[in-house]
Formats: structure tokens, C-alpha cells, sequence
């Protein structure tokens, strides 16, 4: 910790108790809430942990699937904080802490397994050492943080690093596929958020010529305007026919919604196995109700032991290589994820109920 952040943090704040909004749940035998406590922000950090002001915080399906998934009779009757992705300030840095000051505007992911600490919350404290994919951005001199600049940088951790690792962990590294760009991409679920980050990185990180993807026809123009090539209409009764008599063949099909399209013909689809070819999916073969999910181990398991092709379910890591290359991305403008909708913590059961009815068309952030 500089001189300069020791000075700031004793002078700012006056008081050291605030009150603290957190979006929590105990367990999926009760609903979320909105828990209102008091946090004294002298001291609520440890001399390896810095203490964050949340201006924005993006929810992902993930958080709906823990919170359901919390078993009443396994599950602590202690509340637990919603939220992953985040953005904000630092305002508070322990005595250990190196390359963090006050006055750093940061953002990244907080990867938690249900704990109290969460991003949907005022304030958030976490060690940096042990949060990988955390970074700081800054603006050109002149330009002023609004809202929308923290809803911008809240907005894509998660899905960036999914759809960068599930181009990137497997068989095909950059420079494979910097070796022959006219190597091909499926993207099934071109509108979600991830298959958007998908596209993104394709063309402008690894300039790949051809990613195609599958989406409704309604957002076809949109997608278009992504990068995308061609695009399929996942309505169409013939839509497996119209991809292969369209394609020679994909070096990587990306599921990012769910799906059993190709179980009958992947080798019509997908190019031959021993060529580095691969499926990757972050669902599994159905489409997840978030109302309702279920995860079915059995099928995932089955094509993980017995499948023909490289057949792989992504487990996101958090990390600072894709940290690096998002927040390069997005101060180069090469990097635009959509946002559904905007509410305050007030107003979170909207925001839910958003996210479970599987027609967010981008990202739901709160802003706090």
C-alpha cells in the first residue's frame, strides 16, 4: 500500500459505518432478499484484502442455478450473497496489498461457491491475490465514470472468459488457430450473451474468417452486426440440412444454450476428429429452465466417456490472461456486449425474474 492510498483512505469517509445492500438467499426453500446490515469500513478488511465500492454488478444464470440448487437440509441458514461479475472503486487497501491504491477503478470476477460475500452487494471485500481474474481500467484523461461506464465494465467477466476458454483451453491454442484462419465456427445460441462474446473474440482476437451461428431470424440483423456470417434460424424444420449443405465441415461447434441438433450427424457437421476439431457446450444437451433447472450428469457423463468426437463441458477458471485481453479488447472499442435491462437493488426480484425467462437479450445489471 502507497503512502499516497494510506493518506486517502484515513481522510475520506468520515464514517466509518455504512449501510450495506446485499441481494442474498439462504437456500431454495426460501426467496432471495434485499438484507440491509451496517459495515464499518475501518476495519471490516484484512491487511491482504481490499475493500471495493460495487457501482454495478451483472447477474448470470449461475447465480439462479446455485441459489436452487442450495439444498435446505445441506445448505447453512446463513445468508449468501448473490453476484459474480462487478465494477467499482477501491477504497479501502490493506496493509499488505501491492499494485492496488484508493481512487483504482477496477472490475473482474468474484468466483465464490456460497458465500457471504458477493458482487450483488454496496460493497465488496476480497483479496486480490486469491481473485485471479481481476483487473483495473481507466479512462482517457478527461472523460467522467458514469453509470454506464460501470454498467459497461460490470458486464462481461463471466461470459468473456467462458466463450474465451472454450475457444482457447482445448486442442485449437492462439497460435494454432492464428496458423490457419480459414479454420470455421458454429456458435449455437448466437444471441447469448456468450455466444456474443464468442463472435467477438473470433474475429478480432483471433481473426478467424468464418464463425456462423444459430439464432431466431429476429436477430439476424443484430448478429450480423456483431460479425457474424451466416446466421441459421433455429425455428426452421430443416435447419440440420441447411448447416450441412452450408458448411465443409466446423473446427468447433459452441453450445452456449443447450442442444442435441447434431446427436445424429455430428460427423456431417464437424470435421474429423483428429484434426483438433471439437464441441464444446457450457449446458449440456438440453435447454436449461431456470425456473426449474436440472442438470442432467448422466448424458454429460455418457458423451464425456463414450463420444465419437471431441466432446467437451466448459467449468469456467477464474484467470488474468482473459482478463487482459477483455479489458484490452474494450478499450480498443473491439469489445460491445448488449445490456438487457437496468434496475436498482430494490428492485432485484425484477431483474430474477428477467434472467428465468431466458428472453434477456444481453446483460441484466444492477446498479448500486
Amino acid at each position: 500500500m502507497s503512502k499516497e492510498t494510506e493518506n486517502k483512505q484515513n481522510t475520506e469517509h468520515t464514517s466509518p459505518l455504512v449501510k450495506r445492500r446485499s441481494i442474498t438467499f439462504v437456500n431454495n426453500a426460501t426467496a432471495p432478499k434485499l438484507t440491509i446490515t451496517e459495515l464499518n469500513i475501518s476495519n471490516c478488511y484484512s491487511a491482504d484484502e481490499i475493500l471495493i465500492k460495487v457501482h454495478s454488478a451483472a447477474f448470470n444464470p449461475v447465480d439462479i442455478l446455485l441459489a436452487s440448487f442450495a439444498n435446505s437440509w445441506l445448505s447453512a441458514r446463513t445468508d449468501k450473497t448473490f453476484g459474480r461479475d462487478f465494477s467499482g472503486e477501491v477504497i479501502k487497501v490493506g496493509s499488505n496489498v501491492q499494485g492496488y491504491d484508493v481512487g483504482d477503478h477496477v472490475c473482474g470476477l468474484f468466483e465464490h461457491f456460497y458465500g457471504t460475500e458477493g458482487t450483488m452487494s454496496d460493497y465488496l471485500i476480497l483479496n486480490p491475490t486469491k481473485t485471479k481474474a481481476l483487473g483495473k481500467f481507466e479512462l482517457s484523461k478527461g472523460s467522467v465514470y458514469t453509470p454506464e461506464v460501470y454498467d459497461k465494465y460490470c458486464s462481461w467477466p463471466l461470459v468473456f472468459g467462458t466463450a474465451f476458454q472454450g475457444l482457447l483451453n482445448y486442442t485449437l491454442t492462439k497460435s494454432i488457430w492464428k496458423e490457419d484462419q480459414s479454420r470455421k465456427i458454429l456458435v449455437v445460441g448466437a444471441s447469448t450473451s456468450v455466444g456474443t462474446c464468442v463472435v467477438q473474440i473470433a474475429k478480432k482476437y483471433l481473426d478467424i474468417s468464418v464463425v456462423d451461428g444459430i439464432c431466431s431470424a429476429a436477430s439476424f440483423e443484430r448478429n450480423k452486426q456483431l460479425g457474424y456470417d451466416t446466421l441459421f434460424d433455429y425455428h426452421s424444420d430443416d435447419l440440420v440440412d441447411q448447416i450441412v449443405a452450408n458448411s465443409n465441415k466446423y473446427d468447433v461447434i459452441y453450445d452456449c444454450c443447450g442442444n442435441s441438433y447434431f446427436s445424429q450427424c455430428m460427423d456431417k457437421v464437424l470435421k474429423p476428429k483428429d484434426t483438433g476439431s471439437y464441441y464444446v457446450t457450457i449446458v449440456g444437451d438440453q435447454k436449461m429452465n431456470y425456473k426449474n433447472p436440472k442438470i442432467n450428469f448422466v448424458s454429460n457423463l455418457r458423451k464425456l466417456v463414450y463420444c465419437t468426437y471431441n466432446y467437451h463441458v466448459l467449468k469456467l477458471e477464474g484467470s488474468k490472461d482473459f482478463i487482459d485481453v477483455g479489458l484490452d479488447m474494450l478499450s480498443k472499442g473491439e469489445l460491445n456486449l448488449p445490456i438487457d435491462s437496468l434496475c436498482e437493488p430494490e428492485e432485484f426480484e425484477k431483474a430474477i425474474d428477467r434472467l428465468e425467462s431466458n428472453n434477456a437479450k444481453g446483460k441484466i445489471v444492477v446498479r448500486f
